[in-house]
């Protein structure tokens, strides 16, 4: 499918390494591309790749590029080009193992593999992720030990000289607690290909938090996958906030008894940006529990599409799965869809789906701009309004503020209601 030596871009790699990433070359062409409705594939692939390794050596000093999100006291672990270059972590993160690619390949390169191979077993599988597999030249592995509560660890993300394929690595130990942000940002135009795993053990609990902003040029699809076992907790909220187009999925395996997990995604689309959100949800155990919240923006020639997905196998009583979508549409142009989806093979579960799609309410727009607002200030509070159920469930007060700022800035000076 791509034209590309992989003995020579990653001939660094131990030979186990390299065997593997030519096993996943081979998936490729067996597997099927992520949901994409009436989409076409060509809208989110870019034909001329720039996969290579590239080795930068650590620094003392944040990016310029995103200074102004990084404070000092923060856990932060900065990759560039798939090399950590900066990191300022508090002492409970000593027992840690974290780790670049790069440097875990040449440490422990039968860990990382298992972890890989686990992933490939235990996980959906289609094309983009296979491959991620194959030409993988950024990454992380975070290995959380069992009983460790950590306090909130951000991850940056840098593009400049290659493309991103990107692998981020958690295992969430048993009865480990622990919160992760990722911002992914791109300085050139790119292909970004991004597959964040978490592997929440028995009694885990993990809240996850990611933004991505790649530039209109850029064409992303980030995946977010789980392996949730007994009892173990997942709270995932996306907002997908770049100019690119974009094909976001999550997809979530509750695989024993007690696994729960609540999924939030925001999506703000704009000019002729295209964005397919997936998100799946698979009940393989009793008593599991799962909620699909989408919340999304679609103005002047763009699409978003919302596609919901949630089956509970036969068996698996007690489950219970909801998905609720809304959308506003602030142009004539714009499109904006919801597609929910329940597989039910088993009678005593709970399960349900609403969707609420629709223009501005004039109503609400007429009587802010009687109280003294300009219509775009007034089209923003109300959005804001809208946006408000998901944004107050982050407790992180920086992501909360930067979301806030990102959406601000999309919709900025746009005259929605005229269709414009």
């Amino acid at each position: 499918m791509f034209d590309i030596d992989i003995e020579k871009i990653f001939s660094h790699n131990p030979n186990s390494v390299l065997n593997y990433r030519k096993e996943s070359v081979a998936d490729i062409d067996a597997l099927e591309y992520p949901n994409l409705g009436k989409l076409k594939i060509s809208d989110f692939i870019r034909k001329d790749l720039k996969i290579q390794n590239v080795f930068i050596n650590k620094s003392y000093t944040v990016p310029k590029q995103i200074q102004n999100i990084v404070k000092d006291e923060d856990n932060v672990i900065i990759l560039k080009d798939g090399n950590i270059i900066y990191e300022n972590l508090g002492d409970r993160f000593n027992d840690i193992y974290i780790n670049d690619f790069n440097s875990a390949f040449e440490e422990k390169p039968d860990v990382v593999l298992d972890f890989l191979k686990q992933e490939k077993n235990k996980l959906k599988q289609n094309k983009l992720t296979a491959f991620n597999r194959a030409y993988l030249n950024s990454g992380i592995l975070i290995d959380i030990p069992r009983k460790t509560s950590l306090d909130e660890i951000k991850l940056f993300y840098l593009q400049e000289n290659a493309d991103m394929i990107h692998r981020t690595v958690v295992i969430a130990g048993e009865r480990s607690d622990v919160r992760i942000v990722e911002y992914f940002v791109n300085n050139t135009d790119c292909t970004a290909n991004i597959v964040t795993d978490i592997f929440a053990k028995e009694n885990a609990k993990v809240n996850y938090f990611s933004v991505d902003r790649f530039s209109r040029e850029a064409r992303v699809y980030n995946a977010f996958r789980s392996y949730v076992e007994k009892s173990a907790y997942l709270d995932v909220t996306r907002a997908v906030l770049s100019e690119a187009n974009v094909i976001s999925d999550t997809l979530i395996n509750l695989v024993a008894m007690g696994a729960e997990v609540e999924v939030k995604s925001i999506a703000i689309s704009e000019n002729n940006q295209i964005q397919n959100i997936n998100t799946e949800t698979h009940h393989l155990a009793k008593n599991t529990y799962s909620q699909i919240t989408n919340q999304g923006v679609s103005t002047d020639n763009s699409k978003l599409v919302f596609n919901n997905t949630g089956k509970i196998y036969k068996g698996m009583s007690s489950s219970k799965a909801f998905q609720t979508s809304r959308g506003i549409i602030l142009s004539k142009k714009a499109s904006l869809s919801a597609n929910p989806f329940l597989l039910i093979d088993e009678y005593d579960v709970e399960a349900g789906h609403g969707a609420t799609i629709g223009k501005f309410d004039d109503d609400s727009l007429f009587y802010l701009m009687s109280r003294g607002l300009t219509k775009s200030d007034a089209e923003k509070l109300i959005i804001a309004g809208f946006i408000a159920p998901i944004l107050d469930g982050i407790e992180n007060e920086f992501l909360k503020e930067e979301i806030k700022h990102i959406i601000d800035y999309k919709l900025r000076e746009k005259k929605y209601s005229e269709g414009e």
